[in-house]
């Protein structure tokens, strides 16, 4: 099938704003130079590093320009060669990394060949996306603090204990599985909530940042260690010298300021046994090829935190940006189940549609949004009008539809002729900026409620503008 012209994509035109500076946009599909593949996009996997160029942390060097489509993690199937590409076709299943160049919020992204590689069908687009950057960078961070990952060697040298920060995250609970896999004994740090899930990954101690223990990083045994992987953002190199090895020892930081870069040079010229290494990704195609085996094997496991469409690519954002995700986050290129799209055939009795007309759809449980083509149900079919567009209107079918359904099962009324008549007045709607939440607060408003909502306290304002008389953020006692 011939690629389309034009694409849908999610950009942003200036520094700053967050979530609210993604802007939904149609663009030209880009065409792959020398040496690229161009891939028709199935998952993009947003890490800190994205938002935290939007914000300006690497201005005015990233982005080379404005508009810019971001995140580089992709997965997709390949489309087109760029000239002198070899060792890929039309039709293979990859992932890439795209860094810096982006493009993965995008139906369709161009990304370096060199830094390609097949995914096996044991390893689903969206696993297969979280890959890149975030494993890439667990495994260059145990590498950089001397873990060896060649069995003839793994055992007789290098560390043998290892503190990994931060460890429910998104490069953390990578950290934790090589680790083991290299024969390491693990102690991690992670919230509360996330304890569990960290033992589940194999980690020998694991400690609740926030106990005296754990913002003291010590190991409940009595450990020093001889490796640090520090995944955690704010943690100084005095403290984590503090938990290193009288012997000496290695604590690799994923997060890096000058001041870091700073230290380890001098450590450098004056030979210190304790030292402090600054990691800056360097991506690397057989690295790449060897995690993407761990994950068919499945000795390497990818925690997915939250998954949402293209259409909701700005919630992902927030929710990345927020920084408490266990896992991964993923923004999936199409929709599972609300379809939107232009009808092209009909099935046997099919009345009151014809080809050409634009419509949007629920194919629950049958699925099959994420495709060029979807069969849906007639009966659960309506036109779309040119006022709603395609990325609005497949929002609506399970989102609204659920918001419009809770509100009569509280016994609101939609007629005109009795909205007023049952009495109610007043309606509390919680998690009021998420997807059914945002639909309910301008429903209930429609018919005339008073609305308390709860959200974020960053979602405050967005909740105030959807209508709601009260909006309270859900982390304060009230």
């Amino acid at each position: 099938m011939a690629t389309p012209r034009t694409m849908k994509a999610v950009q942003y035109e200036k520094y700053g704003r967050g979530a609210e500076g993604l802007k939904h946009v149609e663009v030209p599909v880009p065409s792959p130079k020398k040496g690229e593949v161009l891939l028709k996009m199935e998952a993009a996997s947003i890490n800190p590093i994205d938002w935290k160029i939007q914000k300006g942390m690497l201005r005015p060097f990233l982005p080379a320009k404005f508009p810019f489509t971001p995140v580089g993690d992709l997965a997709g199937e390949v489309v087109e060669l760029g000239s002198g590409v070899t060792g890929f076709k039309p039709g293979d299943k990859v992932i890439s990394i795209s860094f810096p160049s982006g493009g993965g919020l995008a139906e369709y992204a161009v990304a370096p060949a060199a830094l390609t590689v097949a995914r096996p069908p044991e390893v689903s687009a969206v696993d297969g996306a979280c890959l890149p950057a975030a494993a890439s960078s667990a495994l260059q961070l145990l590498k950089a603090t001397g873990v060896s990952f060649d069995k003839k060697t793994s055992g007789s040298t290098g560390p043998k204990n290892v503190l990994v920060t931060a460890a429910s995250g998104g490069v953390g609970h990578y950290a934790v599985q090589l680790a083991k896999l290299a024969g390491l004994h693990v102690t991690a740090t992670c919230g509360a909530r996330n304890v569990a899930f960290v033992q589940g990954l194999g980690a020998d101690e694991v400690l609740d940042y926030k106990t005296p223990e754990g913002a003291a990083l010590r190991s409940p045994s009595g450990r020093r260690y001889d490796a640090v992987a520090n995944c955690a953002a704010g943690l100084s190199w005095p403290a984590l010298k503090a938990v290193l090895s009288d012997e000496g020892g290695t604590a690799a930081d994923v997060t890096p300021g000058v001041r870091a870069a700073l230290t380890s040079l001098l450590q450098k010229v004056t030979f210190a046994k304790k030292r402090l290494a600054p990691l800056m990704l360097t991506p690397r195609r057989e690295e790449m090829e060897w995690l993407v085996e761990l994950a068919r094997q499945g000795k390497l496991r990818t925690a997915v935190d939250s998954r949402y469409p293209l259409s909701r690519a700005q919630e992902a954002w927030a929710k990345s940006v927020d920084g408490h995700a266990t896992g991964k986050i993923v923004v999936e290129i199409g929709g599972a189940d609300d379809l939107a799209g232009g009808v092209v055939e009909l099935g046997s009795g099919v009345t009151g549609f014809k080809p050409g007309d634009k419509v949007i759809s629920i194919g629950f449980p049958s699925g099959g949004g994420l495709a060029e083509y979807a069969v849906m149900p007639a009966a659960l079919t309506v036109a779309r009008p040119p006022e709603v567009s395609a990325v609005d209107g497949a929002c609506l079918p399970a989102a609204a539809s659920s918001a419009l359904q809770l509100l009569k099962a509280t016994g609101v009324s939609f007629d005109d002729s009795t909205s007023n008549a049952t009495g109610l007045k007043n309606v509390l709607v919680t998690a009021a900026s998420g997807g059914v939440g945002h639909y309910v607060v301008q429903l209930a408003k429609l018919v005339g409620l008073h609305v308390t909502a709860t959200c974020g306290a960053r979602n405050v304002a967005f909740v105030q503008g959807l209508g709601a008389d009260e909006v309270l953020d859900y982390k304060t006692r009230s």
